[in-house]
């Protein structure tokens, strides 16, 4: 396990839908999304096409900062 975190947004996109197939150590997609309105450095959770959420912002800067620094 790389990473241990809620995801924000999980009630508003498909994230209770997919509930049922998560399963604990499964690989998500992280993904960049600069058009987001209200995180400007917000990180999409995808399983598969499914889009989860978002990684929380109290998350760790630090983190989505890197994030970018490799994505970009």
């Amino acid at each position: 396990m790389l990473q241990h975190s809620p995801i924000a947004g999980f009630q508003y996109y498909q994230g209770e839908a997919a509930w049922s197939e998560l399963k604990q150590g499964q690989l998500l997609r992280l993904q960049r999304e600069a058009d987001n309105p209200y995180e400007k450095r917000a990180v999409a959770v995808y399983r598969n096409e499914t889009k989860l959420g978002c990684l929380p912002r109290d998350c760790g800067s630090s983190y989505m900062k890197q994030f970018y620094l490799i994505t970009q």
